[in-house]
């Protein structure tokens, strides 16, 4: 069965990364900018600096990835800017220091960006290893916000957090172990996948939407039982997970061929 639309926007696809810019160094924000968009300097692996604009009227840095893949060490938000969409330093590997010192819209605190209120957690440094416990005010975990943490061995996730926006634990290659608690409404596209040392997940029965890709590539994963409260579940959910034995599915939620990997038997209840 063909399935269109996703948890995060009925009718859309994946998305994809912006053009490829390798010779660009450096850029300047005008102070009449305003919003910027996802991967707005995608792929320049060459920059190394930013100017934005202390009178910036730059607001927004909309979506995720706005910074994706550039080699600066150092960058510093003004205090125009009230939003993150998501997690706007995606794969850049030498960013050393993130200064929100004239910015009051944010709290930065041991390498993790929330939102002023603490109720969106918008960026983990991917260096942070271990256990990590994510702070009780938090309800929205915004997309790629634990992207490539692959050092992270366990994170709790409180009751508070109702969305877990896409990509939000994307390669976190050494998480053991994840509970999704009672709260959680979305897990979003591609919001564990690559998640490769993920043996075990409860999928809770206030869930109602699994985005596309959302567990894929978890090759350890053995078992998963998706819940009865579940309405939408995307295709490749659970594809490559190579370790998986058995899915069990409520008898009433209709899923592309492809939402499991095709040797895996499907038991409906």
């Amino acid at each position: 069965m063909q399935q269109n639309g996703n948890c995060n926007n009925p009718g859309s696809a994946h998305f994809h990364r912006g053009p490829f810019v390798p010779r660009l160094q450096s850029v300047g924000v005008h102070h009449n900018s305003q919003h910027c968009h996802s991967h707005w300097l995608p792929c320049i692996q060459r920059l190394r600096w930013v100017d934005i604009c202390h009178n910036s009227r730059l607001s927004s840095l909309r979506d995720s990835g706005a910074f994706a893949g550039c080699a600066f060490s150092s960058i510093k938000i003004p205090k125009s800017v009230v939003s993150f969409g998501g997690n706007p330093f995606t794969d850049c590997e030498n960013l050393e220091v993130i200064d929100f010192s004239e910015n009051p819209s944010f709290v930065f605190i041991d390498g993790v960006v929330m939102g002023e209120e603490m109720t969106q957690f918008i960026y983990c440094d991917p260096s942070k290893s271990g256990e990590y416990v994510i702070s009780s005010t938090v309800t929205v975990i915004l997309r790629e916000a634990f992207a490539d943490c692959s050092k992270l061995l366990s994170i709790a996730i409180p009751g508070s957090v109702t969305d877990i926006g896409s990509c939000a634990f994307f390669d976190c290659t050494g998480l053991a172990s994840i509970e999704i608690p009672c709260s959680v409404v979305k897990i979003r596209d591609c919001a564990f996948e690559g998640c490769s040392q993920l043996e075990t997940v409860t999928i809770p029965s206030s869930v109602v939407c699994i985005g596309i890709c959302a567990f894929a590539r978890c090759a350890a994963l053995r078992t998963v039982k998706i819940p009865e409260s579940v309405a939408f579940i995307g295709e490749y959910a659970f594809d490559k997970c190579s370790s998986l034995k058995i899915a069990s599915v409520p008898k009433g939620l209709q899923y592309a061929p492809q939402t499991f990997p095709r040797r895996v038997p499907v038991r409906r209840y």
